[in-house]
C-alpha cells in the first residue's frame, strides 16, 4: 500500500520526460531496440495496475514476483537520465524480500506467524546494512585523510570543509549549512558521531531494546542531511518509520520484560 504512492508518482515524473534523452540501462536496455524507446511510459503504468493487484491479493506470491521485477524496472529507468537515484535501493530490495512472505494456513498461525516476522527480520538488517555500507565507506576515507594528514571526515575542518564543497557545487546556501561552515568546532563531533552511527547500524537489528531509538536517530540524521547539506531522502525516511520504529519487535516505554510474546504465540 505504501509502494501506491511511489507508483502513482512515477507516471506523473516519467511523463514529462523525453525518451530521447535517456540511456536505459540494465535491466530496460531493451527499451533502447526501436519502438521500445517511445514505450518507457507503459511500464510505471504497468506497475502501478501490478501493485493495486498486489494491495488487493497480497498472497499470491506471483504478484508480488511482478511487482519487485517492476521495481527494478522503474528504478533502472529513473537512474537512466544521468543521474543515480540511490533512494529506490532499499525499495526495491523489500519489494524482492517481500516476495518469500509465507501463505497463510500452509504451516498454521503460529508458523506462519514466526516465518512473517522472520522476513521482517531479514527487510530491518537489509536496511540497516545499507546504513552501515554508506557509514562504513565515509569511516576508510576518514582514517586514510587521517593517516596522509590531510583534511578528512575526522579533522576539525573536515564537515564545514564538505558543506562549503556542496554549497558551491549545488544550490548555494542551505538552511543550516552556512553556520556549521563558520563555526566547525560545532558540526565536528555531530558529524563524527553520525559516521558511527551509520557504520554500526547493522547489529542494532540483533537488539529489539534499540530499534525505535535507532530508526529515530536515523531519521533525525536524514533531517540534518536535508537542513545541511540539501539532500533528502523521503523515501528512507519512510522505511525507517515502518521498520524500526514501528518494529513489531519494539520495547514498548515503561517495558522491562522484552519482547510481547502474544507475537509468538
Amino acid at each position: 500500500m505504501v509502494s501506491l504512492i511511489f507508483s502513482y508518482n512515477f507516471i506523473g515524473n516519467f511523463s514529462h520526460r523525453n525518451a530521447s534523452s535517456a540511456d536505459f540501462l540494465w535491466p530496460v536496455a531493451w527499451l533502447e531496440i526501436g519502438a521500445f524507446k517511445g514505450l518507457f511510459m507503459a511500464v510505471p503504468i504497468i506497475m502501478f495496475l501490478v501493485n493495486c493487484a498486489v494491495v488487493i491479493k497480497y498472497e499470491l506470491r506471483i504478484l508480488r514476483i511482478l511487482f519487485s521485477l517492476f521495481c527494478l524496472f522503474v528504478a533502472a529507468i529513473d537512474n537512466s537520465f544521468g543521474a543515480i537515484n540511490h533512494g529506490w535501493h532499499i525499495w526495491f530490495w523489500i519489494s524482492f524480500l517481500l516476495i518469500f512472505l509465507p501463505a497463510r494456513g500452509a504451516m498454521g498461525e503460529r508458523g506462519y506467524k514466526l516465518a512473517t516476522l522472520s522476513i521482517i527480520v531479514y527487510v530491518q538488517a537489509m536496511i540497516l546494512l545499507f546504513y552501515s555500507m554508506a557509514g562504513s565507506l565515509k569511516l576508510v576515507a576518514g582514517l586514510k585523510s587521517l593517516v596522509a594528514g590531510e583534511i578528512g571526515n575526522f579533522s576539525v575542518l573536515g564537515f564545514s570543509s564538505l558543506l562549503a564543497d556542496r554549497m558551491v557545487q549545488g544550490r548555494g546556501s542551505t538552511i543550516l549549512g552556512g553556520f556549521f561552515v563558520d563555526n566547525p568546532y560545532f558540526g565536528f563531533p555531530i558529524f563524527v558521531a553520525m559516521i558511527l552511527i551509520q557504520a554500526f547500524s547493522l547489529p542494532v537489528a540483533l537488539f529489539p531494546r534499540l530499534h525505535r531509538a535507532w530508526g529515530l536517530t536515523l531519521i533525525g540524521f536524514h533531517l540534518g542531511t536535508g537542513l545541511l547539506m540539501d539532500i533528502y531522502f523521503a523515501t528512507h525516511i519512510l522505511w525507517v518509520a515502518l521498520f524500526l520504529v514501528c518494529s513489531p519487535f519494539r520495547i514498548d516505554r515503561g517495558s522491562w520484560r522484552g519482547i510481547d510474546r502474544n507475537w509468538f504465540e
